[in-house]
């Protein structure tokens, strides 16, 4: 397991000049710089979008984007992408398992499919759980419109979900969350960043790059440790 000061430049990395399918792309209606879906529609070759807010995906749609709305474990849009990009999506699946079976279905041979997520592990999220439960990510997720987190993810998790689902853990990165602009959290944040750094699995985020793998069934794939 390595660490990235960011995880759009593991994700833009692998997007340049490629065919992308981004997978929960609105986020949100008043976007930023840190916007992942517009940094994708910038570099790579084409970039189709999908979720499952109808209202933002109207919007996106109206701005000229080619955004479809549905929902990303049964859709069938019968094309192949070089790149799937889920940032910040499967703790959201109440059943995580059947996206990365669906997205098989619509990934090249040499293709990658990139997930992001909060990490389970990351020291920041242990003691705000303890004391505030899952109340901030709730009302957070209410305000968009999204579904609350229904799980959360550790090195090991990802590694079982790509295993048991046709693919190969190939990269594993832990990245901190965007930098906060003020407060003590500004203050903290290099700190948090330098222990990072040496200990990933630490991180806020975890990014997973998965390939399809080739193992025949009969055989148990070699686990790429976390």
């Amino acid at each position: 397991m390595k660490f990235s000061p960011s995880r759009e430049e593991i994700i833009l990395k692998y997007a340049r000049g490629k065919e992308v399918l981004d997978c929960g792309c609105v986020e949100k209606l008043e976007r930023d710089e840190n916007w992942l879906h517009g940094k994708l529609v910038k570099l790579a070759k084409q970039v189709v979008g999908v979720d499952l807010w109808k209202e933002g995906v109207q919007k996106l749609r109206e701005e000229g984007y080619c955004v479809l709305w549905g929902d990303v474990t049964t859709i069938n849009l019968k094309r192949r992408f070089d790149v799937i990009v889920a940032g910040e999506l499967i703790e959201h699946l109440p059943n995580p398992g059947k996206f990365p079976e669906n997205m098989a279905k619509h990934l090249k041979r040499e293709g990658v499919l990139i997930l992001t997520t909060p990490n389970a592990w990351a020291f920041p999220y242990q003691w705000t759980e303890i004391l505030r439960w899952n109340r901030r990510w709730a009302s957070v997720s209410r305000q968009w419109g999204l579904g609350p987190h229904v799980g959360y993810h550790t090195p090991d998790t990802l590694w079982a979900l790509a295993e048991t689902h046709g693919f190969q853990l190939a990269e594993l990165w832990g990245c901190p969350g965007n930098p906060p602009k003020r407060g003590m959290r500004k203050i903290v944040t290099p700190f948090r960043n330098l222990l990072c750094s040496v200990f990933p699995q630490l991180s806020s985020t975890l990014v997973a790059v998965l390939r399809p793998r080739r193992t025949p069934s009969w055989k148990s794939p070699r686990r790429v440790r976390p």
